[in-house]
């Protein structure tokens, strides 16, 4: 529901920039890309694109679109261009496999996400207690058995404050089901007869949950019964949706190029080389791998007692294992780490690997690996997958031994990560001072948090030789 809000609340952009988001879609229809461009994604691009138009419209009408996607002041008018090779360059970072892309409209800007709670009191469930958010999933680990009673007729650990008026906080209450622990220590157990009364020589009626204890508590009890659900109108529990925030605030990160005169030109003139162009493909080139690399290292950087849990693999041949059956039960420990996420969040198993050097070595090796068309690009890259289970991608700043494997739902708020765009990759203009040194800056911002490490398992491989 919050995601069709989202949609509807930017329709008018949507539809603005229909050109070039269609575009976007077309573009990756026809390259077989993994990336799926939802209607969601589509209203980010959007709001990123209106952030792009309202900066260029800053500036005099004079603009000029580069290569690399970015922009630059200049004698040539070319807003659309612009727009059109910024929605090239942002769908295709790694990070969308990983995190869930937000757009900014403002460079302090709140992110939301949505937390379903328990509505009511009932049992050891307190109102309020999470069913499932990006930062929780369930109550507290001690409140899980309770949680599974929630719409059920069974109560149990009700509070029973000490005295003679006290009352069930569900009704009716089935004849026979009533236990109280009448001082909360388990010293004094009464149990209800079914006719009304109570072993002590209380009392309680069934229809309203009213208790009188014939010997009285000296403290705070615990009360357990069934609610008679088949009695109409029934009582019933709630649950509920709240709509929470994430503060953001975009962090610039900038960069520029320098370059001779006379280099240029004789590159030009001997190679027919554009060296401002390879240049500027390489401020951005290094800008985006800056992105997803920090992004990736965020993730595995997580603290592995906040995490799901952790995997290890020893890489180390056996004695009378071959290598390839050897490296085969890396993937049995990927499952199993996909496994601790569904144990840790009752949801979900985990999707995606993110692999260090020695891991991606091992994965390429796998007989259900499928490489992806082609990840030669600078920095992070999506390698491939693995059958259907995981999408697989390589992080060239990680640790040599480290691993990480993480679920990443097709919900955009069901995500360990949010990664919120504030100014895409643009740049300054030219310039070639009088000491004849050309240089260009180029620079992004945007805000980045961790909100689930309960969507991740820490990996590390090992070399003990055994």
């Amino acid at each position: 529901m919050f995601t069709e809000n989202v949609l509807k609340e930017n329709e008018y952009l949507s539809k603005k920039y229909s050109k070039f988001t269609g575009a976007v879609e077309s573009a990756l229809k026809e390259s077989d890309s993994s990336i799926e461009f939802d209607d969601f994604k589509k209203v980010q691009l959007s709001i990123m694109l209106e952030n792009v138009s309202n900066a260029v419209a800053a500036y005099a009408n004079k603009k000029v679109l580069e290569s690399a996607g970015t922009f630059q002041v200049n004698d040539v008018p070319a807003k659309n261009q612009y727009l059109a090779l910024t929605s090239a360059v942002m769908p295709t970072l790694v990070a969308d496999n990983v995190a869930s892309i937000q757009a900014m409209k403002q460079k302090a800007a709140i992110c939301y996400y949505m937390g379903y709670v328990y509505g009511d009191n009932r049992g050891r469930i307190t109102a309020g207690d999470t069913i499932s958010s990006v930062f929780q999933v369930g109550p507290d680990s001690d409140k899980y058995a309770d949680a599974t009673k929630y719409a059920s007729e069974t109560i149990n650990g009700e509070s029973l404050l000490a005295g003679t008026d006290q009352k069930t906080g569900w009704a009716p209450v089935r004849p026979g089901s009533v236990t109280v622990d009448a001082d909360g220590t388990g010293a004094t157990i009464v149990t209800d007869n079914g006719d009304g009364t109570l072993s002590d020589g209380g009392t309680i009626d069934y229809a309203t949950g009213n208790i009188t204890l014939g010997s009285a508590a000296t403290a705070d009890g615990i009360i357990n019964y069934d609610q008679d659900l088949e009695y109409a109108p029934a009582n019933l529990p709630r649950v509920g949706v709240q709509l929470q925030e994430i503060v953001m605030n975009a962090r610039p990160k900038a960069l520029k190029t320098e370059f001779s005169l006379f280099g240029a030109f004789d590159l030009m003139q001997t190679q027919n080389v554009d060296i401002q162009k390879i240049l500027s493909n390489l401020a951005v080139d290094e800008l985006r791998a800056e992105i997803d690399g920090e992004i990736l290292n965020d993730i595995m950087s997580v603290d592995a007692n906040a995490a799901a849990g952790v995997s290890t693999w020893n890489i180390e041949v056996p004695f009378g294992v071959t290598k390839k059956d050897h490296y085969a039960s890396f993937y049995l420990e990927l499952v199993r780490a996909a496994a601790l996420i569904k144990q840790s969040t009752r949801k979900y198993l985990g999707n995606r690997v993110i692999a260090g050097f020695n891991a991606s070595v091992v994965i390429r090796a796998l007989d259900n690996f499928k490489a992806a068309a082609s990840y030669n690009n600078v920095g992070p890259s999506v390698m491939g997958t693995i059958d259907k289970d995981f999408t697989v991608i390589y992080n060239p700043y990680a640790h040599e031994d480290a691993y990480v494997v993480l679920y990443k739902g097709e919900n955009p708020y069901d995500t360990s990560y949010v990664y919120g765009t504030y100014m895409p990759i643009v740049s300054s203009q030219f310039i070639m001072d009088s000491t004849l040194l050309g240089h260009q800056g180029y620079a992004t911002s945007y805000g980045k948090r961790l909100v689930n490490p309960k969507y991740i398992v820490k990996g590390t491989i090992t070399h003990l030789v055994g």
